[in-house]
């Protein structure tokens, strides 16, 4: 059930207005949200039924670095809050969000053992110490990330009909 709420709030949509809550790949019946994280700051939107789209801006993005592009065109944006606000969009339209990630680190104590945690974005790509030999945290390794270019894949698109409420 947990998956299936984040699979949910990746994006709403609500009498034309389409909301982008999270930076994953998602398709739906009014947009399609293209992640290129953790490799690059990018996001594309593809929209098909919106007018508007008020996409949410993580906290760990620096404001000054993001840019936004319409049709492959850069346009000033508006800010509400932390959503990007864009209106008037038509079918069709491609819209692109870029923005620095940014590495940084922080510590944690478990059981009287500090540990650095470090991030790239909101995506962790390392924890030290390690047990030599140990595998309880294989996932967390920078392999691929320093590469600055996501890795692309042809996959077919399937957007649900019908989404189920949350109720």
């Amino acid at each position: 059930m947990g998956l299936y709420y984040a699979w949910h709030g990746i994006t709403r949509f609500d009498r034309g207005v389409a909301t982008v809550n999270l930076f994953l790949n998602r398709s739906s019946r009014w947009m399609d949200i293209d992640s290129y994280l953790p490799y690059e700051g990018k996001v594309v939107l593809r929209n098909k039924r919106a007018h508007t789209a008020l996409v949410r801006i993580p906290d760990w993005v620096d404001r000054n670095s993001l840019e936004f592009m319409r049709n492959d065109e850069k346009e000033d944006y508006r800010m509400a809050g932390n959503y990007l606000h864009i209106g008037g969009l038509l079918p069709e339209e491609v819209l692109t969000v870029n923005f620095q990630v940014e590495e940084c680190t922080d510590q944690y104590t478990i059981a009287d053992k500090k540990y650095t945690i470090t991030y790239h974005g909101s995506t962790v790509t390392d924890i030290s110490p390690r047990q030599a030999g140990a595998k309880i945290y294989p996932y967390y390794t920078k392999k691929g990330i320093e590469s600055k270019s996501a890795p692309l894949k042809k996959a077919m698109r399937f957007a649900a009909t019908k989404v189920l409420s949350l109720q």
